[in-house]
């Protein structure tokens, strides 16, 4: 008999990971636990003209439509979830994701998808056991698949030998323990693996010392290091078979390659070994999965950060909403391995879910009050940073907690204590309230309050939208800042106590009686081994901005550098990023430097067309105020020959001040004033290209951009120099 927590080491040393996911092989096995067989359509378009529309609907044959749902609805779209009705852009690279949920099913059953003058039949029955069907239209595709279940749903925790009898309990959460087997081929992460190995080891002994003993422990993701390699799931069920509790398992980014895709239709080979893993550790073969303990109800999230992964599985949405209502009356945990809310370091704005993601996972979570703890990982976060960042959203306390066996990233500031901050959560619940304390491998234990700072989409705009949704003004606002910050929006930075490496505030401007917007960074402080530092570019304030229809968009501005703050030669920078869209399309991608630049000043992830960055230089050593003016339409056509700057058809415009730096080396620090921002329009015949105090601009030599990968140093994520220079 399988007992959870007690895995035979032998076994677990000899025997082959062997997985099949159970794909249904009649429709009956495809059906829900409502009994409904759930169908996705993605509707993508295919047209070069961003004018072009779908118009249709969905009807069903020898079936009938329980219900339709839109996911991830970005752009202009209109869709009628009640009449099954829809209009929607045609344009290519735009994908509109429709969930249907189907009863009465037979052999013969149809999903009909009508499209402009085309009708489109589906048979459920070619829709077995995984096949995708795929229809070519003039300006559109039509694919469909089944959706399925077998990874989804709720679970008797008496089955994983849980206790079920008392309302009075504690359990645990050990978030990214990340270790695995440091023998097998070096790709690069042997190193740290010995590292987490220990802590994870030091984790484990102290669970097992605790009184009085968890139920059950959860592991909140990354599991395992790396790319989900059997022999690392095989090191790490070794380790945590010497846990005294029984195991929970959340899949996170390193249980599943890099490159992961999880097209065409619903691929699940991707995710085999953490099925075999999950399958051995506690008999169980879930990604989405929720259960009942004493007064309260738990909730477990994937998170696997990869390519269609979400886009794929709509219907866990659905399932998620669904389950929330049905336990409404009860108080209820949620278990994520990303942050939905920001932290403030790179690279938690660039790898995460993207907006739409998060958005949707927020409305759900806060639609009945019932949901009052958030717990998520990745982050590997200092003890301090974790307090600091803890918010709550909507009655929600949302806590980023630091790992079990991971060393942690660089948040600028000592921590609470000098010993290392890896260890666990402990949760002690007494009836219908909960307790929340973290403790260390080297037993100090750190209380989190009971209410934490309150966070709203209008403190942190940025993060619920992104920069096309806004409604662009009219012109730019408050330019010359004489009303402070005002009409601008600044991504969420993490703040050090003391001496704080980013600042983003209004001042008298140099030489002048008028205000002056001073952006500074430096590298973070406390730069003590262990710590993961990689470059930072958040520091940034936006605005988004009407583009005139005919004429083309000319932007001004002033700026000054720092002479205290700012080497030309170090690794660190100033920037104006601008972005054109059309629609939800990203179609002009400028970054102007002053010094120089990294290469990626933006998140990499999100549900759109990626233009690639182009790079000018405006910084030609002046002092004092540089006289700045872009021409957009000049920039666009000098790299882009095929298409003409009008025929893109922006409508608006994000426009970033930014600093950025390297975040290592000695002193390094960019500080920059900018002041008298305006955009104009200027009539085709009476426009100068960009121009650097009245000398035309040109593009960023490649040696002034950073553009080199990580390495794993000692065990550290570190960006490595060719060399080293420290000036003492």
């Amino acid at each position: 008999m399988f007992i959870p927590g007690f895995v035979d080491s032998q076994k677990s040393q000899l025997s082959k990971f062997e997985y099949q996911y159970p794909f249904p092989q009649q429709l009956e096995e495809a059906m829900n636990d409502e009994g409904y067989v759930v169908v996705r359509l993605v509707i993508s378009g295919t047209s070069k003209n961003h004018a072009d529309r779908l118009n249709g609907r969905i009807l069903c044959s020898k079936a009938k439509i329980n219900r339709i749902k839109t996911y991830f609805n970005l752009g202009n779209n209109i869709i009628d979830n009640n009449n099954y009705t829809y209009e929607v852009s045609a344009w290519e690279g735009d994908h509109h994701i429709i969930a249907i949920w189907l009863d009465e099913v037979s052999e013969r059953s149809q999903v009909i998808c009508k499209i402009n003058n085309a009708r489109v039949r589906i048979n459920l029955k070619d829709l077995l056991p995984n096949n995708e069907y795929e229809h070519q239209g003039d300006t559109f595709i039509v694919k469909a698949n089944l959706l399925f279940h077998h990874e989804v749903g709720s679970i008797n925790p008496a089955d994983i030998k849980i206790r079920t009898d008392r309302d009075n309990y504690r359990f645990l959460i050990m978030a990214d323990p990340q270790g695995g087997d440091p023998n097998i081929e070096d790709h690069g992460s042997n190193c740290r693996m010995k590292i987490h190995n220990a802590f994870i080891e030091e984790s484990i002994m102290t669970a097992n010392a605790l009184s009085p003993e968890p139920a059950f422990t959860l592991v909140l993701g990354d599991f395992t290091d790396y790319q989900g390699e059997e022999e690392n799931f095989r090191q790490m069920i070794r380790f945590f078979e010497k846990l005294n509790s029984p195991l929970l398992l959340e899949i996170g980014n390193h249980e599943s390659r890099y490159r992961a895709e999880f097209t065409p239709a619903y691929n699940m080979s991707e995710l085999k070994n953490y099925f075999a893993a999950q399958k051995e550790v506690n008999g169980l073969e879930k990604l989405v999965y929720s259960f009942d303990l004493g007064q309260w109800h738990f909730i477990v999230w994937p998170d696997p950060l990869r390519n269609n992964f979400w886009e794929t599985r709509p219907h866990y949405f659905d399932w998620l909403e669904r389950d929330l209502e049905k336990n409404s009356n009860k108080p209820t945990f949620f278990f994520q391995h990303v942050p939905m809310h920001p932290i403030g370091i790179n690279p938690l704005v660039s790898y995460v879910n993207p907006i739409h993601i998060n958005r949707l996972l927020f409305d759900i979570l806060s639609k009945h009050g019932n949901v009052k703890y958030v717990f998520s990982g990745h982050v590997h976060i200092p003890i301090k940073s974790s307090l600091k960042t803890a918010v709550t959203y909507a009655g929600m306390h949302m806590i980023n907690l630091p790992p079990a066996g991971y060393r942690p990233r660089a948040f600028g500031e000592e921590d609470l204590y000098g010993g290392p901050c890896q260890g666990m959560c402990i949760v002690d619940v007494r009836e219908d309230k909960a307790e929340v304390v973290f403790k260390t491998v080297t037993h100090e234990v750190f209380k989190y309050p009971s209410s934490f700072n309150e966070y709203t989409g209008e403190k942190d705009p940025l993060w619920f939208k992104n920069k096309w949704e806004f409604i662009p003004e009219e012109r730019v606002v408050n330019g010359n800042f004489k009303n402070g910050l005002k009409g601008w929006m600044r991504n969420f930075v993490y703040t050090e106590d003391e001496n704080p490496s980013n600042l983003c505030e209004i001042r008298k401007a140099p030489g002048d009686t008028g205000n002056a917007l001073y952006m500074y960074m430096a590298k973070r402080d406390y730069d003590k081994p262990g710590q993961d530092r990689l470059p930072q570019t958040l520091n940034q304030l936006t605005q988004v901005i009407w583009a005139p229809e005919n004429g083309i968009p000319v932007i001004h501005f002033k700026y000054m550098v720092d002479k205290d703050h700012f080497n030309p030669e170090s690794w660190n920078g100033g920037f104006i990023w601008i972005e054109g869209y059309c629609q939800n399309h990203l179609l002009l991608n400028h970054v102007y430097s002053v010094g120089k630049l990294h290469r990626s000043v933006g998140a990499s992830y999100g549900f759109r067309q990626f233009t690639y960055y182009s790079y000018f230089d405006i910084y030609d050593g002046s002092e004092g105020w540089n006289d700045v003016m872009l021409n957009l339409k000049s920039d666009y056509e000098k790299l882009n020959k095929d298409i003409a700057y009008h025929d893109l058809h922006i409508d608006k415009i994000a426009l970033s001040f930014g600093t950025w730096t390297i975040n290592k080396g000695y002193k390094q620090s960019a500080g920059i004033y900018f002041k008298d921002v305006e955009l104009e329009q200027i009539e085709s015949g009476s426009a100068q290209p960009s121009q650097l105090n009245n000398r035309e601009c040109g593009f960023l030599a490649e040696e002034k951009i950073w553009n080199r990968g990580t390495s794993n140093v000692a065990g550290e994520h570190q960006y490595v120099t060719q060399e080293e220079v420290y000036p003492f």
